[in-house]
């Protein structure tokens, strides 16, 4: 080897460990939000500020796994960074403070969601800036790419970035506007001994029961787990629906196990509740029982949902995307195609999610046409935009037509919540609030059948069902 191509190896391989190291090291972060604004102001780029909740499993995973992706890191070193700790009520510092009153519209000692996402223009000295964008909730490192750079472009419109193939919008993007729905903060560990304390030594006190019942659910302390998992398994069919529910609302990853014990459960409503709980913890090790009950499954609306758990779980997984596909081109029923639509809309890879989406736009019934719409406008993929107007100039179905516009305005910018009602009433997918408000009414109706002397959480197993019904055996 020459002295000359011996010295461009050696400063290819320093490149790369200094690459390898930057990334390693993750995003960079400022110390203050009025640091951030001034170093943003003169750099004419956007602050990216990060809301986390140190303990809640979506802030963890963005910490520990997302905001260290390669791409992201790299993005990261274009925008000025503030990452923000938010955690139990009480006088918040003065950035938070700044944060909660310019942008978040939130009172000092209102629960914030998290993790959430803003993209703040600094604008000039002394304003309070612009929010151009913000999103909520745990995302994958493809969809914090494409934030980033939608962001970047709104202040620096030549900004060029080639997108991953994995980068796609987060489903929950807003723009110039944010989430308003609270996360509860993980519990200390004495507050889960503190619960199960009181768990075991029974009571009547039913709303103090169920509120220990959720913190030991909050909670991946093993003994949490344990207890937890003993507890739930216990109980009356209508409670473990309440416990399920939970978990999926607010329990970490490592609950994954407590939903699986539920996939082969003989009632279906049970199986369905699992399977949407183990689509909301998006927990990789859930696959192999997913797969297994998938395989199995003779219900229907189970078996859709089950398909959007192993999405969820492992969105790049071949195996997966073949069974969306042949969900979405075989099956004879509509409402199986819905949900392999809806699922499309959640794969990693672009080029295979956008050639299942064309095939969702030309299947034969009108929801399989509305559903590859939103996966379109789900993931904004401005290049599928010519198909959506292709096929709403050929629709004949008033309704889909209108849906297909509605598509076509969030690539243009506008709110993918306008779908929700065909969402909910049509796919049978929960919004947030619906989700709490279906999990309140639950536990309401427990509760009055417990006043009442019908149903009881306690360790005899009896409840308003006479402990019939779903016992969590298989079928």
């Amino acid at each position: 080897m020459s002295l000359d191509a011996l010295r461009g190896s050696r400063a290819a391989a320093v490149g790369l460990l200094l690459c390898l190291s930057l990334h390693a090291q993750g995003i960079t972060w400022s110390n203050t939000l009025k640091g951030a604004l001034d170093a943003a102001r003169a750099k004419n780029t956007v602050v990216f500020i990060a809301i986390v909740m140190p303990g809640e499993r979506g802030s963890d995973a963005m910490l520990e796994r997302h905001y260290l992706a390669p791409e992201v890191v790299e993005l990261s070193h274009k925008t000025i960074n503030v990452k923000l700790e938010v955690g139990p009520s009480g006088t918040p510092p003065e950035d938070e403070r700044i944060v909660r009153e310019r942008w978040l519209k939130a009172a000092p000692d209102a629960l914030l969601a998290a993790p959430n996402h803003l993209f703040v223009k600094p604008g000039e000295p002394g304003s309070d800036g612009e929010l151009i964008s913000s999103f909520a909730y745990e995302v994958g490192a493809g969809r914090l790419e494409w934030a980033f750079v939608d962001a970047l472009k709104k202040v620096q419109p030549e900004f060029t970035w080639e997108l991953s193939e994995r980068a796609r919008a987060p489903e929950t993007l807003l723009y110039g506007e944010t989430a308003n729905d609270g996360t509860q903060p993980a519990p200390t560990p004495d507050e889960v001994k503190a619960a199960i304390k009181e768990l075991k030594a029974g009571g009547w006190d039913f709303q103090k029961r169920l509120q220990n019942y959720r913190t030991v659910l909050s909670s991946d302390d093993p003994e949490a787990l344990r207890f937890g998992q003993q507890e739930m398994r216990s109980l009356p069919g209508g409670f473990r629906r309440v416990g399920l529910m939970t978990v999926g609302t607010v329990s970490p990853k490592a609950w994954h196990g407590f939903a699986e014990g539920f996939l082969e459960d003989r009632e279906p409503e049970m199986r369905e509740e699992a399977s949407r709980t183990l689509e909301q913890l998006a927990e990789p090790k859930a696959q192999k029982a997913l797969r297994k009950q998938f395989t199995a499954e003779d219900d229907e609306k189970v078996r859709g949902r089950l398909l959007r758990a192993m999405v969820a779980s492992a969105p790049g997984d071949k195996t997966v995307v073949k069974d969306v596909e042949k969900v979405l081109t075989k099956d004879k029923s509509a409402p199986m195609r819905v949900q392999a639509a809806m699922a499309a809309a959640s794969l990693e890879d672009r080029a295979t999610a956008q050639r299942l989406l064309k095939l969702g736009l030309a299947d034969g019934a009108g929801n399989v046409r509305t559903a590859a719409a939103y996966g379109v406008a789900a993931r904004r993929d401005a290049d599928l935009k010519a198909a959506l107007a292709e096929v709403k100039q050929k629709e004949r179905d008033l309704e889909v037509s209108q849906w297909l516009s509605t598509a076509i305005e969030v690539l243009d910018g506008g709110d993918l919540r306008k779908f929700e009602p065909f969402l909910t009433q049509v796919v049978g997918d929960r919004t947030r609030a619906q989700a709490a408000k279906e999990l309140r009414d639950a536990m309401d109706r427990r509760g009055r059948g417990r006043d009442g002397g019908n149903a009881d959480p306690g360790k005899d197993g009896k409840g308003a069902d006479g402990g019939k019904g779903s016992d969590g055996g298989k079928r």
